[in-house]
C-alpha cells in the first residue's frame, strides 16, 4: 500500500519537477523545448522502481520480525538498568548530565534502526559534500578558463586581404584609442601530432595577457625559434618532458620544435591539450606567413567598468572596419556570462540531487525520532513524575538526533572526499578535464547542513515529547 501510494505521488511530483528543471535548463542555454511530453518508457521504469523496490527493502525487517520470540519481545520493553559494564561507565562519568545519558542511550535501544538512520544521514552528508566539491572544482576550473588571459576584450577575424603594414596599422590605431592600456596580437590554430590534434597559440614572448603557471622548464624567449611550451595535459598525453622534441603537422607542412617548458592549463578545445610558441615562430616556421601576421587582437582597457568596455568594443570594431577588417569583438563580461550560465546549469542539476537525498535523510531521522518518542513513553512518564519540564524532555530527543547526526557527519566527510574526487575524474574523462578543488571550509558547511537537517527532522517529535503530560502517558501505559 505504501508503494502504491508513494508511486502515484512520486509520478506526479517527478513529472512536475522534471518539467520545471527542463524549463530552467532551456532558459540557461536558450533553446525552445516545444510541447512538454513524457516518454512511455520513463513512466514504466518509474512505476517498476516505485512498486518493486519498497517490498524488496521490507523483506529483511519482515524476516527478522517473524523470528522474534515472546520472551525477546517482553525483555525489550520498558526501562532497564543496563549491564554491569554500563553501570560502571555511568559511575565513572557521573559528571555527565542524566539528560545526555538518556539521549545517547536511545541510539542503542534499536541498533538496526539506528544504523539505517545513520546510513541515510551519512548518504545525505556524503552527497552534499560531493556536490559542493564537484561544483567548486568545476567553477574553479571554468574561472581559470575565463581568466586565462588578462584582457578586457578580443577582436577576431577570418581571412583578410594582406598588404604590407596592415597588421601594424591595426595595432597602432587600436592602441591610440582613449581607453586602451595595452594591445597584444595573437594567433590560434589546430595542428596534428602523433597522438591527436593539438591547439597551438602564438603569442608575444613577453606577453602580459596570458597568465601562465609554469610547472617545469621556462617560458618562451623572443630571440629563439623552433621552441614550444606545452600544457601539462598535452605533455602527459604525448609523454613528453622538457628537452624533448615534437613534430607538428599543419596542412601538409611539418615542423619539429623543442619543448622548453610545461604550464598548467586544462583547456583542450576538443584536442589533447594546449601548446604555445612565439607569434613569429608560428607564422614563419609553420604557417609560412609574414612574421607580423595575426588572427586576433587582445585589448586591455584603463577603465574596466562594463559600460566603458562595451563602448571601447564599439570603437575597436569601428576602427578595424575602417581598415577593411570585419572583426567579431567579444568582451570579458560576455565570456564570463557564458561561463556563469554553464556554472548555473551545473549547480541546479547537482544541488537538485543533493536536495532529494537530503530529504531522504531528513525523513529517515524524523521517522526514527518519532518512533523513539512513541516507544519511550514510559521513560517520559518517569521523567514527568520526577518533575522534569517539557524543555528537558525535548532535550533528550534533541541529543539523540544530534548524536546520530554527528556520527553521520564524520562518516559522510570520509566518504564525500573520495566520492567527489571520483566524480571529478569521471567528468574529466567524459567531458573536459577539471581541477580537483576542495577548500576546507566545505567541511564546516557540510556540518551546518547536517545540523539544519537534524533540527528540521527532530523538531516535530521533540515538541511532541515535550507536550506529553503524565496523565496521558499513564493512560497509554
Amino acid at each position: 500500500m505504501y508503494s502504491l501510494v508513494g508511486t502515484i505521488l512520486g509520478l506526479v511530483a517527478g513529472i512536475g519537477a522534471g518539467n520545471q528543471l527542463a524549463a530552467v535548463f532551456a532558459g540557461i542555454i536558450q533553446i525552445d523545448l516545444g510541447p512538454f511530453q513524457v516518454s512511455p518508457w520513463i513512466l514504466v521504469v518509474s512505476m517498476l522502481v516505485g512498486l518493486l523496490l519498497p517490498p524488496l527493502a521490507a523483506l529483511a525487517p519482515l524476516w527478522q520480525g517473524t523470528r522474534i520470540t515472546v520472551r525477546e519481545a517482553m525483555a525489550g520493553y520498558g526501562v532497564s538498568v543496563g549491564s554491569g559494564k554500563q553501570r560502571a561507565w555511568g559511575q565513572r562519568l557521573a559528571w555527565v548530565p542524566q539528560t545526555a545519558w538518556l539521549g545517547v542511550r536511545g541510539i542503542f535501544r534499536k541498533r538496526t534502526r539506528a544504523i539505517l538512520t545513520v546510513f541515510a544521514l551519512t548518504l545525505s552528508c556524503a552527497v552534499f559534500m560531493s556536490v559542493q566539491i564537484t561544483t567548486s572544482s568545476i567553477g574553479y576550473t571554468l574561472d581559470q578558463w575565463a581568466n586565462a588571459y588578462n584582457n578586457d576584450l578580443t577582436a577576431q577575424w577570418g581571412s583578410i586581404k594582406y598588404r604590407p603594414g596592415i597588421y601594424e596599422d591595426m595595432i597602432h590605431q587600436v592602441q591610440a584609442l582613449a581607453n586602451v592600456e595595452r594591445v597584444e596580437p595573437r594567433t590560434s590554430g589546430t595542428v596534428s601530432t602523433r597522438q591527436g590534434d593539438l591547439s597551438l597559440t602564438g603569442l608575444e614572448a613577453q606577453t602580459q595577457f596570458y597568465q601562465y603557471h609554469l610547472v617545469a622548464g621556462r617560458w618562451l624567449a623572443a630571440s629563439e625559434s623552433n621552441t614550444i611550451v606545452l600544457s601539462d595535459l598535452a605533455a602527459q598525453t604525448l609523454h613528453l618532458r622538457v628537452g624533448d622534441t615534437l613534430t607538428l603537422t599543419e596542412d601538409m607542412r611539418q615542423a619539429t620544435w623543442r619543448v622548453v617548458g610545461i604550464v598548467h592549463d586544462l583547456q583542450a578545445s576538443g584536442g589533447i591539450g594546449e601548446a604555445f610558441t612565439t607569434l613569429e615562430n608560428m607564422n614563419v616556421h609553420l604557417l609560412r606567413l609574414p612574421a607580423d601576421s595575426m588572427m586576433m587582437l587582445m585589448v586591455r582597457a584603463h577603465n574596466h567598468a562594463e559600460n566603458a568596455v562595451n563602448q571601447l568594443a564599439g570603437q575597436v570594431n569601428s576602427t578595424l572596419s575602417s581598415l577593411g577588417v570585419q572583426a567579431q569583438v567579444t568582451t570579458l563580461q560576455e565570456m564570463t556570462a557564458q561561463a556563469q550560465s554553464v556554472d548555473l546549469m551545473i549547480y541546479v542539476l547537482f544541488y537538485s540531487i543533493a536536495i532529494i537525498v537530503a530529504l531522504v535523510g531528513l525523513l529517515g531521522l524524523f521517522s526514527t525520532i518519532a518512533t523513539s518518542v512513541f516507544e519511550r513513553r514510559l521513560e517520559i512518564g518517569i521523567l514527568r513524575a520526577l518533575g522534569a519540564k517539557g524543555r528537558r524532555v525535548a532535550s533528550v530527543f534533541w541529543l539523540e538526533s544530534t548524536a546520530l547526526a554527528l556520527l553521520a557527519w564524520g562518516m559522510g566527510t570520509l566518504l564525500g572526499l573520495p566520492g567527489a574526487y571520483g566524480i571529478i575524474r569521471l567528468l574529466s574523462t567524459l567531458i573536459v578535464p577539471f581541477d580537483f578543488f576542495a577548500p576546507p571550509v566545505l567541511i564546516l558547511t557540510t556540518f551546518g547542513f547536517v545540523i539544519v537537517v537534524t533540527l528540521l527532522a527532530s523538531a516535530g517529535p521533540a515538541l511532541r515529547a515535550s507536550r506529553l503530560q503524565l496523565r496521558e502517558v499513564l493512560h497509554y501505559e
